[in-house]
């Protein structure tokens, strides 16, 4: 029964130090956490502030975007980022014409930017996809450009976004493939996968994060527009439930993949390439999706947690060399008291 209880005993001493040591290395928040909706967004004819062109040095050439900043931003408080990618042939102001994504930042205090590509393509741009470090870089121009407004702007590091249409949409998917990390949640609308670029995705570093990811495409598009293969790439990835749920709302059916970071698929009904990305996709880009996630600006353990960590292992690990001490000197005079007498001869 002593050898029992004394069993016992250690094995509760080793369950309160793990107790103790895994409650000091938890996290206090996940990687994404889901925000409240915030006010519908007022009119046009409301915005005070002016779409802006700016120019940035990377690459040896001054890169060119269009900036929109909200007319109450007084920087005194940190706000979200959307990026907005032009499709090929077109610009950052041509894709606000159409997107009116600007419409949507005044009404909700965050900050839209609307970068071009580095390819000159027809009267506009295209973006250089499926390329990492290859001239233009255009995905390390994105990167320059994500610091250069975080150095203008109280931009909040963990509400940054980023979207685009066709050739935007695949530089989204680009960026996402490499640095995931950087953003709370993709909407590639209208974009070729990888592998339509006769790339195999096994063959490229995965993603460095989980990140929420919206596909979209129209009905009337090819099958290699929102493919069955992207959606599956990230299924995977994401490691969320294969069984989706679906939402009929029309015009637009979408199906939705839940798990720490959530995959959805959303078709337009009677679409075509040129229609998908039109302000009412956009303000459900914002609303049903990127308003929901957001990422820890400090993924994995915070500050407090390094100080704590190495103080709380120290002090369970001399507790319970104090208790095994003490237990052994009290099962060694149990023992003692417990033997024969011997008398002397």
């Amino acid at each position: 029964m002593k050898k029992m209880k004394s069993r016992n005993e250690t094995i509760g001493i080793i369950l309160v130090v793990v107790v103790i040591v895994t409650l000091a290395v938890t996290p206090v928040a996940k990687s994404h956490a889901r925000l409240e909706k915030t006010n519908p967004p007022i009119s046009r004819g409301q915005i005070k502030a002016d779409i802006l062109l700016k120019t940035i040095p990377y690459g040896g050439v001054n890169r060119t975007y269009y900036l929109y900043v909200p007319s109450q931003y007084d920087g005194s408080k940190k706000v979200p980022l959307v990026l907005a990618l032009h499709p090929a042939g077109g610009t950052g102001f041509l894709f606000e014409l159409s997107t009116g994504w600007m419409h949507l930042a005044e009404g909700n205090d965050f900050i839209v930017a609307y970068p071009d590509g580095g390819i000159g393509y027809a009267f506009g741009f295209r973006w250089n996809v499926y390329k990492w470090g290859e001239s233009p870089d255009d995905f390390g121009f994105l990167m320059a450009l994500i610091s250069q407004l975080k150095s203008d702007y109280q931009i909040d590091s963990s509400r940054i976004y980023m979207t685009g249409h066709s050739s935007g949409a695949s530089m989204t998917t680009t960026f996402a493939l490499r640095n995931a990390n950087v953003l709370a949640a993709i909407a590639p609308v209208s974009g070729l996968w990888i592998t339509s670029y006769d790339i195999d995705p096994s063959n490229i570093s995965r993603p460095n994060a989980h990140i929420p990811v919206h596909i979209w495409r129209g009905e009337f598009e090819s099958e290699e527009i929102g493919s069955w293969l992207e959606k599956q790439y990230w299924i995977d990835w994401n490691d969320v439930d294969e069984t989706p749920t679906y939402i009929d709302e029309g015009g637009y059916k979408t199906e939705v993949y839940t798990g720490d970071a959530e995959v959805r698929l959303t078709e337009i009904i009677e679409t075509s390439h040129t229609e998908t990305y039109d302000p009412n996709t956009a303000s459900m880009i914002w609303y049903d999706f990127f308003v929901r996630f957001s990422r820890s600006a400090s993924p994995g353990l915070a500050l407090w947690q390094y100080v704590a960590i190495p103080v709380v292992i120290s002090f369970a690990i001399g507790v319970a060399v104090i208790i095994i001490r003490r237990k052994r000197r009290r099962d060694k005079q149990d023992l003692t008291s417990l033997a024969p007498a011997v008398k002397p001869s």
